[in-house]
């Protein structure tokens, strides 16, 4: 069965992906347990990606967008949008919609727009909050960066890589194995312009990535049969996903979506769409976690994890909410 590809809003508390049959599925990931709707959507829906604000989304099907909007009352859609001819990448950009096909940039306001020519087939597509600007990767390993102009920047040692993601937090692009490399590189996109500054080794074979809300964890999915696994940045260190109510067997499984949520939650989705969560380790866990290779980070995971994350946060919650007082003057040894 093909994986649920999981995206969230720009807060990261609702969910999206689509279903079997090519039907949306939204969650909202405060409700407890999150109860999953079915929602409308274009014909061969294939995807979903962020909208422009808290709660839409774009579902993106044969030559068409249709976008989503989620409220306390459920999920609406509003009408189909047609795509350009060859449209490859799909997303929101601010209030507009933007599209890439093979050497354009375009973006939506009633009317398709070029906003930019591009070098070659583009690899990934993002728009970036604080920079209020479009950052497109195309295959050549060309950064084009669109506000008020185009700017270009490129690298051969970014050419051709297995995937990509933004991450907004870091201002950065996570590029799986560019080259055939058996690196994975983080090039820094703020400042411009574009250097690698980090070197991640997750092994051959990825072929997706997912990265999580605060920067500190990739989701990591392989080719083949190999499990989803996560990559902590700050530990450089890869460990297979804990096991989560509801889906013991199947949450490192292919099968499975994964997505972190805006408070450090991996959250799971399995074949028969059932929503579940598991608590990520802090900073401290994951450098106190057992060295000794994989068997010893998955037996953390999985026997120790949890408790050592609970007695840790236990013990700042105390520390931060003891009440400090000052001494009294006859304690300090002075008079009243």
């Amino acid at each position: 069965m093909a994986e649920r590809r999981l995206t969230l809003d720009t807060d990261a508390r609702v969910m999206a992906w689509i279903g079997p049959g090519g039907v949306p599925k939204v969650a909202d990931l405060d409700e407890t347990p999150p109860r999953v709707h079915e929602a409308d959507g274009p014909e061969g829906a294939r995807s979903v990606v962020p909208g422009g604000t808290a709660g839409e989304f774009l579902v993106v099907g044969d030559g068409t967008v249709v976008p989503l909007r989620w409220t306390a009352g459920g999920v609406g859609s509003g009408d189909a949008i047609p795509l350009p001819d060859g449209a490859r990448e799909v997303g929101a950009a601010g209030g507009l919609i933007a599209a890439c096909t093979g050497d354009a940039l375009l973006t939506y306001d009633g009317r398709w727009r070029e906003r930019a020519a591009l070098p070659a087939e583009p690899v990934c597509m993002a728009w970036q909050h604080r920079r209020r600007s479009l950052l497109v990767l195309t295959r050549d390993g060309s950064f084009t960066r669109f506000a008020d102009e185009a700017q270009a920047a490129r690298d051969d040692a970014w050419a051709d890589p297995a995937t990509a993601v933004y991450d907004e937090v870091l201002g950065a692009l996570w590029l799986a194995h560019p080259g055939g490399d058996a690196r994975t590189l983080m090039v820094r996109v703020e400042p411009w312009p574009p250097r690698t500054i980090y070197q991640a080794g997750l092994g051959a074979g990825v072929r997706g990535l997912t990265v999580a809300q605060n920067g500190e964890w990739l989701a990591v999915r392989y080719g083949g049969d190999r499990p989803i696994e996560l990559y902590n940045v700050s530990g450089r260190r890869l460990f297979r996903p804990p096991p989560t109510a509801g889906s013991a067997g199947n949450s490192g499984n292919a099968a499975s979506g994964v997505a972190f949520t805006y408070d450090n939650r991996l959250v799971t989705v399995t074949e028969d769409d059932r929503v579940s969560f598991a608590r990520l380790p802090a900073r401290v866990d994951v450098r106190t976690a057992p060295a000794g290779g994989e068997a010893a980070a998955n037996e953390f995971f999985e026997h120790g994890g949890d408790l050592d994350i609970e007695t840790f946060w236990e013990g700042q919650m105390y520390k931060a909410s003891k009440p400090r007082r000052r001494p009294s003057p006859a304690a300090a040894g002075g008079s009243r």
